[in-house]
């Protein structure tokens, strides 16, 4: 695997050994399905009131500067974007490496928020599509970041991505105040449908990357394809069950 974070020690430890966010991922998976439920079977939910809502805030503070870096990366270099494998293109991602760590980092702190629920023994909010969201966007940032020429649709679909978890964890943190806040945030459906239109347009991107000759299908994009594909289907499948089927009854 390249040296590409060696610049933080951190980052350099985590790419040294590929293992590592395999491990973690594994661990998470057990401890959400298994481990913690059994762990909190006999005992009473904690209380984290004011650990979601410091959480949140922070997580929605933390992508805003993730976005804000990822928007001067997109702009700064947008006449390079078709020029993946040139000195010119390999300078500029080399010279992103605090960028590439703090995605990783990020990617790590998102799956707390499936922790708290095991902790709140609320089980029935961890569903198929929260599990796996957050396991393959793990996996697919850090094969992203890791990689010496990432392709400059990653770049683009990682600010879409910030972005629209600056608008989820900003809700998360308020609705965690509870309900004297709750009644306000009636726009709940439509961080689901924001979610689906980030993925359609990280789709339509790829897609026009691809037409214009920019990008080549390789492994990674293949991957990339398949995934936001599944991942959009799971999505709006989702929505429709949760907010269309809400609305008939």
């Amino acid at each position: 695997m390249p040296d590409f974070l060696s610049f933080y020690p951190i980052g350099k430890h985590l790419n040294e050994n590929e293992h590592h966010c395999y491990y973690i991922l594994v661990g998470y998976v057990l401890f959400v399905a298994w481990l913690g439920p059994s762990w909190m079977r006999n005992r009473k939910p904690f209380n984290l009131k004011i650990l979601m809502i410091l959480y949140n805030l922070f997580m929605s503070a933390f992508n805003l500067v993730l976005m804000y870096q990822l928007y001067t990366i997109v702009t700064d270099n947008w006449d390079v974007r078709c020029r993946r494998g040139t000195p010119e293109y390999l300078q500029t991602v080399q010279s992103k490496k605090s960028v590439a760590w703090n995605l990783i980092f990020e990617k790590y702190l998102s799956l707390l928020d499936t922790i708290f629920f095991v902790l709140r023994k609320k089980q029935n909010q961890i569903s198929f599509l929260h599990v796996f969201h957050h396991t393959s966007m793990c996996l697919l940032v850090i094969w992203f970041t890791t990689v010496p020429d990432p392709a400059f649709f990653i770049i683009v679909n990682m600010l879409l991505n910030t972005f629209v978890h600056v608008v989820m964890y900003f809700y998360y943190g308020l609705s965690a105040f509870g309900k004297a806040i709750q009644k306000y945030l009636w726009w709940k459906r439509y961080l689901t449908l924001l979610q689906i239109v980030q993925f359609l347009l990280m789709i339509s991107y790829m897609a026009i990357s691809f037409g214009k000759g920019c990008e080549e299908v390789k492994t990674l994009e293949a991957v990339s394809t398949v995934f936001l594909i599944s991942i959009l289907v799971l999505f709006i499948n989702f929505y429709q069950n949760s907010f269309k089927k809400t609305k008939v009854e």
